[in-house]
């Protein structure tokens, strides 16, 4: 075999094992979802709501794609805009309180909210256990519930910041090749979007009881 050929094969076996490693993954958003109930609906508002997302999580490592694969990420972001899929539960949220508008910054007059995410970074014992698992090729089990993402959302009126608001959510994440078979059990468990969703809840439900919307 010539070594063109052995990288071309070394390629393929690489591309099908990281496709049957992303699927030996179940994540769930569970815990973010009952930490940030809240049990009613947001109060409407005569104050229209403008608003912009954007992602400051960046995927520099390999090992960063892995944990942080859920969120839109800083390049996405950039790329695709508005059709991020947070600005979906962004709208439908901030819809139920008033009218929405997308803005690209803070307006000199009314109410806007700047929103954006970042890394959670995991705990030094997950960073080194979950690094065994990559070290020898996702055939050692790696559980970790201390990687995740951080909400922003900064209140502005009339130009002028009048509050920060941050929420964490941390998913429970098992990764290994030997649940490839039952990962099909990921669509039957809470989401990021869903976590997303729950947080803006909350964040309204602060942010109101603040009189800030």
């Amino acid at each position: 075999m010539s070594a063109n050929e052995l990288c071309i094969t070394l390629r393929w076996a690489s591309l099908i094992l990281g496709a049957f490693a992303l699927s030996g993954c179940i994540e769930s958003y569970g815990a973010t979802l009952r930490d940030n109930a809240i049990g009613q609906r947001p109060s409407t508002s005569n104050s229209a709501i403008h608003f912009q997302f954007s992602s400051d999580v960046e995927k520099l490592a390999p090992v960063d794609s892995w944990f942080y694969s859920s969120a839109t990420s800083k390049e996405s972001s950039e790329l695709i805009g508005t059709l991020a899929r947070e600005y979906e539960v962004l709208q439908q949220v901030f819809g139920e309180v008033s009218g929405v508008t997308i803005a690209t910054q803070a307006t000199d007059k009314g109410l806007y909210v700047k929103v954006f995410t970042t890394k959670k970074l995991g705990s030094l014992a997950a960073q080194a256990f979950c690094l065994f698992h990559f070290g020898f090729l996702f055939t050692l089990p790696c559980y970790t519930d201390t990687y995740g993402f951080v909400v922003h959302y900064d209140v502005y009126r009339d130009g002028s910041l009048q509050k920060s608001y941050q929420y964490e959510m941390t998913p429970k994440r098992l990764m290994w090749l030997g649940i490839v078979p039952i990962a099909w059990i990921n669509s039957l468990l809470p989401s990021y979007d869903d976590a997303f969703r729950a947080v803006t809840y909350r964040f309204v439900h602060d942010a109101q009881n603040d009189g800030f919307l």
